[in-house]
């Protein structure tokens, strides 16, 4: 236990971040009309396996196994194209059934249904309460923003990439603003609902699996340059 308190926030961080994960599957699998299908089930799958990893080097750095850390970590190569690639996919399928059903995909660029779905204030009970949406919204961005800040406090080396991570949540918010201003939020769906799907997966998986062995070699590289 000597090895976890120093991570504390960090164990704090990821069970959050489990109990919301959770959270927000709740009602695909167990709501009144649940109906979950096989995309839900692959997100679910890569999720848990992206967690699963997450928890296991954390416990790793706190047994002071470095070394085990750095080697599990190559596992990144493949979990983290997989992660990118379903999230394409379902970006895809979301914005298909956006046409279908006729309706446009407006949470396109941002999904805050956990806090719509569970919390009392936030849940949408007619068109009079729909600014509530905006409102759980707002409320996520500073959330992600309050828990980025104490990361940064406590670490400023290691935890500014959390806050950088946490300020692309109001960017999104200003995306979606501005497409539905310019009326460019139907188009776009449109467009995400025209790619093919495996065709997407696979590109998707390609792309960030070169990026990532990019970034590999070039730290190699400087490393191997180093006198």
């Amino acid at each position: 236990m000597k090895h976890v308190k120093p991570y504390a926030l960090e164990y704090g961080l990821m069970v959050a971040t489990l109990l919301v994960s959770v959270l927000g599957f709740w009602k695909i699998y167990f709501g009144e009309s649940a109906d979950p299908n096989a995309f839900h089930h692959l997100h679910v799958v890569t999720n848990a396996i992206w967690l699963g990893l997450l928890f296991y080097q954390l416990r790793l750095v706190g047994n002071m196994r470095f070394g085990d850390h750095r080697r599990v970590g190559l596992a990144i190569l493949a979990i983290a194209p997989l992660l990118v690639a379903t999230t394409a996919l379902l970006s895809v399928r979301s914005a298909y059934k956006g046409i279908v059903s006729g309706q446009c995909d407006f949470l396109i660029v941002q999904n805050v249904d956990v806090l719509i779905s569970f919390v009392p204030q936030f849940k949408i009970e007619g068109p009079e309460t729909f600014y509530r949406f905006g409102t759980a919204a707002i409320t996520g961005q500073v959330i992600c923003v309050v828990v980025a800040l104490l990361f940064v406090v406590k670490d400023f080396r290691h935890g500014w990439p959390l806050l950088l991570a946490a300020v692309f949540f109001p960017l999104n918010d200003v995306i979606r603003f501005s497409l539905d201003k310019h009326k460019l939020i139907g188009p776009l769906t449109e467009f995400v609902a025209s790619g093919n799907q495996p065709l997407t997966f696979i590109a998707s998986f390609g792309v960030m699996l070169a990026l990532l062995a990019a970034t590999g070699m070039l730290s190699a590289k400087r490393r191997g340059a180093t006198p």
